[in-house]
């Protein structure tokens, strides 16, 4: 190759490269900005657009909750809190929320029999709400919608809201458990093509199919043994009564597993987490819309102050 030939073809790779640089420098710049998003990430939002971010969405955060314990042999000990987090995240880009990092914390005493399973005390779990709902307030996030994807904790966060009536508070709480609609439901056997909804519970067909959507990287279908998710009923004679006992759970489901998966897929799940998520924004835009509750907090905390005859 002559002298020339071969600067022309090293001109041609170099124009090529800084093409090619360009390119990818333009490719990096032109990518959404996170805080241009509707569904504003705590942890990708910066000090600059904090305020920002606290305007635009009318001060609401959302608090996904789930834990680590075990989800029946084919399902990661994190599923509730990747399946709170991936509702939280679709209903922001819907309407507008903070969506505050996922929550591995849980009410799970009745899990730690089996490995991997992380059970804080009551009174614990209770001080980190406290503190995170008092800091979420002193950043100007007045309005805390909690998602919770874990059946264990629902009593407490119950517990944990109405102890917001134990003095003034300057910020509210609202708690909505991950459910389907009445009206939802018939569409959720039709899409599993059975003519009414199987049997649920605990690593189901709905929460397998949610994560087949979500990571199916983390789904194990060929380890499941669907002997294993059936009720033992050993306090069955308890139920006739309503008659409650801490161990109820162990005793029916001691391998933590209910419902048989079998039959679950992404594209159910992915409907799953669109129809949970179009709800959960409806719920936002009631929040925000939301004078009253902070109404009648002033006014009972007023007449708490000055108990009424």
């Amino acid at each position: 190759m002559e002298r020339r030939e071969f600067l022309a073809g090293a001109g041609m790779i170099a124009a090529g490269g800084m093409l090619n640089s360009a390119t990818a420098a333009e490719a990096k710049t032109s990518k959404v900005d996170p805080e241009s998003k509707k569904a504003l990430l705590w942890e990708d939002i910066t000090i600059v657009g904090f305020n920002k971010a606290v305007k635009s969405t009318g001060g609401i955060v959302l608090v996904p909750l789930g834990c680590l314990e075990k989800h029946g042999p084919h399902l990661p000990l994190g599923t509730d809190s990747f399946v709170a987090y991936e509702i939280c995240k679709r209903a922001a880009e819907k309407e507008s929320a903070v969506v505050f990092p996922m929550m591995p914390f849980g009410m799970v005493e009745e899990v730690r029999h089996q490995r991997g399973t992380m059970s804080i005390s009551a009174p614990t779990m209770h001080l980190l709400l406290d503190e995170m709902c008092s800091e979420f307030s002193r950043n100007g996030l007045k309005k805390i919608i909690f998602v919770n994807d874990h059946g264990g904790t629902g009593s407490f966060l119950a517990n944990f809201s109405k102890s917001r009536l134990s003095k003034r508070y300057d910020y509210q709480c609202y708690t909505w458990f991950k459910r389907l609609l009445p009206e939802q439901r018939p569409e959720f056997a039709r899409r599993l093509g059975m003519n009414k909804l199987p049997d649920m519970g605990h690593a189901d067909i709905m929460e397998t199919s949610e994560i087949l959507a979500i990571s199916p990287e983390r789904v194990h279908m060929d380890r499941i043994n669907v002997d294993n998710s059936r009720n033992l009923n050993r306090l069955g004679a308890y139920e006739k009564y309503g008659l409650g006992t801490s161990i109820a759970w162990y005793g029916a489901r001691p391998n933590h597993f209910a419902g048989d998966p079998t039959g679950a897929t992404a594209e159910v799940g992915e409907w799953l987490l669109e129809t949970f998520s179009d709800t959960l924004a409806e719920i936002i835009r009631l929040v925000k819309a939301d004078t009253v509750t902070r109404e009648l907090l002033d006014e009972f905390y007023d007449y708490s102050d000055s108990p009424r005859i």
